[in-house]
């Protein structure tokens, strides 16, 4: 454990370790710190092999102290399971892209508070971690007051590489517009929050902050659309495949 502070309750005190996403979901994974710098500035990163110290346990951040990370566990992280479950008997079709489906048995509102305390662990004390609404809405089960700046998105996702991008711009050449997103990938979902931004839209996610508006206390069947997209790079909201990416780089040499 190290000392901090905790990220939900805000408390000076030992943090423990929040896995993101849950143990029970999978990530009881070995994998490397590495850098992005050094990937980004690889001669062919597409390839590139993560070097560094090799952690075990899966993918955690010292975010909550012990209690908070209790209470996360106990309210959230059995529905996110529910839902995680889904998601990999989804992703086994290796030849669909896009898939219209209905998620039985859901609790939608306490899932994407799992969702969202994620994110929350993953990223540093900021105007993200510092938004009182926010952890008002986590700290309260049955709040469905989801702050209105806060936007969450999905798609279903099997690689090839995971994200874990904090807060961070991307700025399209074309149009002059800016997105300030997080964005959280590891199989079978991909996660993207985005912050401050009414006007974003992408035709290739799923937005589910709607499911804000769900009852705490009840299952529901979810009947969504959504497409699964590749992770070939740690960019932000960017899902070319391996291919498209050779053949730009092609292009430009």
């Amino acid at each position: 454990m190290n000392f901090g502070t905790c990220k939900l309750c805000h408390n000076e005190t030992r943090l423990s370790i929040e896995h993101v996403p849950p143990r029970s979901c999978g990530n009881k994974v070995r994998y490397n710190n590495a850098s992005i710098l050094d990937f980004m500035t690889s001669e062919d990163p597409l390839s590139y092999p993560f070097k560094g110290k090799v952690f075990q346990g899966g993918i955690g951040y010292n975010s909550y102290c012990n209690n908070c990370n209790t209470f996360l566990g106990n309210e959230y992280v059995r529905y996110y399971k529910e839902w995680f479950n889904v998601g990999l008997d989804l992703i086994q079709d290796s030849n669909n892209k896009g898939f219209d489906f209905t998620a039985l048995r859901q609790n939608p509102l306490r899932l994407l508070k799992q969702v969202l305390g994620m994110f929350v662990a993953i990223n540093p004390i900021s105007s993200l971690v510092n938004n009182p609404e926010l952890i008002n809405f986590l700290n309260n089960p049955e709040s469905k007051k989801c702050p209105k700046e806060i936007r969450v998105f999905c798609y279903l996702n099997n690689g090839p590489r995971l994200r874990y991008l904090e807060l961070n711009q991307k700025g399209n050449f074309k149009s002059g517009k800016i997105v300030l997103g997080s964005e959280i990938t590891f199989p079978p979902f991909g996660y993207v929050l985005v912050l401050n931004n009414d006007d974003f839209s992408n035709d290739l996610l799923t937005e589910i902050t709607g499911f804000s508006h769900f009852g705490a206390n009840n299952d529901y069947h979810l009947s969504l659309k959504m497409n699964k997209l590749d992770t070939c790079l740690p960019i932000i909201l960017d899902y070319r495949s391996r291919d498209e990416i050779e053949k730009k780089i092609a292009k430009i040499n």
